[in-house]
């Protein structure tokens, strides 16, 4: 039994990332920031998303709890992140990009949250955070149903 154990956890450690990337999926196989997969410039997109603002499943931040199953990303990091990957070219990266697509956008979708701070200005999360940040929670599927297109 442990030798079977042992066998799906390195079969799942395996699987953990796209192909051809070392961001890209449940965590980073990447030993550094600038240790990129074959697909390097789809690899640079997962990265900047990694490490984006979120909510990790369970907690609480910003008086925001995510009661999902996965983390929960800011909405501005996620608008970022699609339009990171549409700027790539390259036919077989435009494949790997329509999978990672197909499956963080369209599967994975546990929604995303918006900033507000106070004065009514939206926080901009690359820039830094505000003193009185609160979390605004936009929905199951966020905004991204109707802005990605996986062809």
């Amino acid at each position: 039994m442990q030798l079977f154990e042992g066998r799906c956890q390195r079969m799942g450690d395996a699987e953990r990332t796209v192909w051809g990337t070392k961001w890209c999926g449940a965590g980073s196989e990447a030993e550094n920031e600038g240790d990129l997969g074959y697909f390097s410039n789809l690899d640079i997109c997962c990265r900047d998303h990694d490490h984006c603002d979120n909510i990790g499943a369970g907690e609480t931040k910003y008086n925001l709890t995510n009661t999902g199953t996965f983390t929960m990303m800011n909405c501005d990091c996620e608008v970022a992140f699609k339009n990171c990957l549409d700027s790539i070219p390259g036919f077989w990266t435009k494949k790997a990009i329509a999978a990672v697509k197909m499956v963080y956008f369209n599967l994975y979708g546990n929604g995303c949250y918006n900033l507000k701070c106070s004065g009514g200005r939206s926080e901009n999360f690359r820039i830094g955070g505000c003193a009185s940040g609160v979390a605004e929670y936009t929905g199951e599927t966020g905004p991204f149903a109707k802005i990605v297109n996986i062809g």
